[in-house]
């Protein structure tokens, strides 16, 4: 499943993905992981914990690159955008980045910000701490890369 795809499918939806605690950020995003990226989420602590214990965390480590929040970032589609523990009492936030946006504002698909289902939300970069982008971009795009077509053309 692609990046539209998975967006598609789930738009409008409330996923309460691991059956605990009812619908909340790091659901979607457990759901992305494992549609999109064939990566099944364990128990990886709240939202800010994706990017805080980046390290820690062999599954992300391998397929995602973390970037930090700077005043001339940008998210680009299919990013992972995660909120510091300032955000949401200390639990952080985490969304998908629909590449829409510039150095001021962005456009995320959120769950249990301002509804309980998957919805698209604008946002300023106020604790956001980064991103983490896939090292394997056709995951979002569905696309290979030029060394890949290379290779199935000749």
């Amino acid at each position: 499943m692609t990046y539209n795809e998975f967006v598609n499918t789930y738009n409008g939806k409330a996923i309460d993905y691991d059956g605990g605690y009812g619908v909340q950020c790091v659901d979607l995003i457990k759901l992305y992981l494992d549609r999109v990226f064939g990566i099944k989420a364990g128990s990886w602590g709240n939202a800010h914990a994706y990017y805080d214990n980046y390290n820690n965390n062999t599954a992300l480590k391998n397929n995602f690159e973390r970037i930090a929040n700077t005043a001339s970032f940008v998210p680009q589609k299919g990013d992972i955008v995660v909120w510091s523990v300032k955000q949401h009492n200390g639990k952080g936030h985490i969304a998908i980045a629909t590449g829409e946006g510039n150095t001021s504002y962005f456009y995320s698909y959120d769950q249990n910000w301002s509804k309980e289902a998957m919805t698209k939300v604008k946002h300023t970069y106020t604790n956001v701490s980064g991103v983490l982008r896939a090292k394997d971009q056709t995951k979002i795009n569905g696309v290979q890369n030029s060394s890949e077509l290379y290779y199935y053309c000749n």
